[in-house]
C-alpha cells in the first residue's frame, strides 16, 4: 500500500476535514456531515489549510474542522497509504493543486 517517498512529493500536505453541508446545499445527499481526506501543494500548513478551505467552501460545504495534517512525504514514510491517495498525490498538478478522496458522510452526530 505504500510507496517509496519521492521528490515529486515534496510541498504536498494530506489531512482530513470534517464538513457540514450550508442550508440547501444537498452535495452530501443528506447527510449531516461528512470527513474527507484532502492532498494539496502549499508551501507549509496554513497555505494548505487556506486553499482546502476555499475548495470545500466552493462546494457549499462548512469546514468545522482539519485534522492530521502533515506533509505527506512524512505521512509515506510513517503509515500505510492507500494507492487512491497516491493516486490523488500523483495527480496535483497547477490547475488542481488540491484533490479530495470520496467523502465519508454520517447521517446523525
Amino acid at each position: 500500500m505504500t510507496s517509496i517517498p519521492n521528490e515529486n512529493f515534496r510541498n504536498i500536505w494530506i489531512g482530513i476535514a470534517h464538513v457540514q453541508p450550508k442550508p440547501d446545499n444537498h452535495i452530501l445527499d443528506g447527510a449531516m456531515g461528512a470527513y474527507v481526506v484532502a492532498v494539496g501543494r502549499a508551501n507549509d500548513l496554513n497555505g494548505f489549510s487556506q486553499k482546502l478551505v476555499e475548495l470545500l467552501e466552493s462546494y457549499g460545504l462548512y469546514v468545522l474542522e482539519i485534522e492530521d495534517v502533515e506533509p505527506f512525504s512524512h505521512r509515506i514514510m510513517h503509515h500505510d497509504v492507500h494507492n487512491e491517495i497516491l493516486r490523488l498525490a500523483n495527480a496535483l498538478s497547477d490547475e488542481a493543486p488540491i484533490l479530495l478522496d470520496q467523502f465519508e458522510c454520517y447521517m446523525d452526530e
